[in-house]
């Protein structure tokens, strides 16, 4: 269990020796250690977002607890995904300790950012679909893309038009994909990849740790309770000036060695969809192994 002194610790720890674009994932449902860590991790998260810079991805939580059940949320999970994954060791205080994914990060989409790469995508779709570039809101770059779904759909999908293509150098790779969606409509951004190559399951870092309130293109963080499906939460969206509320989805999925060609999917169930700053990042293992 997480202390309070070791909480703070660990606070000051990331303070210091941590960059602006390092992302730190830490246990879901440690309360103690995410009342005072998470807005430094969420403006982190934002940081990632809005500047399409990541450095680091650093995991941090119990030490008796292996680093990849971290990311558990308590539902159906992925998390074993990463259970053979050799984490880097980088310091341990109190009962806590914080490892280093220890992979190699590179940009793979967009490769020129500008934060507005759904707004430049072409995309296929039912021509009844609403599909707009907004100047508000948004929460990267200059545009954010909103979807206004047909009465008679259940759900909306674009798909982009060109396929792009990369290669994974390494075994042991992943992709790290994040984008930025309206809180609560459930849409969801992925890269579609071949059947056969489809990845075995998808880790959620973070979830609900980086949610914003938007007031006129300025974000103020808002703590989201872990048990938020059975406790009411505050509607921030109604006091005045609040004019939106973003997620930042942040996931990790393994990626096969050779060469892999994809789209870049959207997906919403809600009346209305919003995305923004969508991007991925390839991770690959640092030690010459393939």
């Amino acid at each position: 269990m997480t202390t309070l002194k070791d909480a703070k610790t660990a606070k000051v720890f990331i303070e210091k020796n941590t960059s602006e674009y390092d992302l730190i994932v830490v246990p879901y449902f440690d309360l103690v250690l995410r009342y005072y860590v998470e807005k430094i991790i969420a403006q982190k998260m934002l940081n990632i977002t809005q500047d399409g810079k990541l450095k680091k991805i650093l995991y941090l939580g119990p030490s008796e607890t292996p680093p990849h059940t971290f990311p558990n949320d308590g539902g159906v999970s992925a998390i074993n995904l990463m259970k053979n994954h050799p984490f880097k060791h980088i310091q341990s205080f109190g009962n806590l300790s914080i490892y280093d994914l220890g992979l190699s990060i590179k940009k793979l989409s967009p490769s020129n950012w500008t934060g507005d790469h759904e707004n430049n995508t072409q995309f296929e779709y039912n021509k009844e679909i609403k599909v707009e570039d907004i100047d508000r809101p948004k929460i990267a770059g200059s545009k954010a893309l909103k979807i206004t779904k047909p009465f008679s759909a259940k759900e909306v999908i674009l798909r982009s038009k060109a396929a792009s293509s990369f290669n994974v150098l390494k075994n042991g790779s992943y992709i790290l994909l994040t984008y930025a969606r309206g809180y609560k409509e459930l849409s969801q951004s992925a890269l579609l990849l071949p059947k056969n190559k489809n990845p075995s399951g998808i880790i959620f870092l973070n979830m609900f740790s980086g949610v914003f309130d938007s007031q006129n293109l300025n974000y103020a963080w808002k703590r989201i309770d872990p048990y938020k499906n059975l406790l009411i939460q505050p509607n921030n969206s109604k006091k005045e000036g609040i004019d939106f509320t973003w997620e930042l989805v942040f996931n990790i999925f393994p990626v096969p060695k050779g060469k892999l060609g994809f789209l870049t999917g959207l997906r919403s169930p809600s009346p209305v969809g919003h995305f923004d700053g969508f991007q991925s990042f390839i991770l690959e293992t640092e030690d010459g192994k393939s």
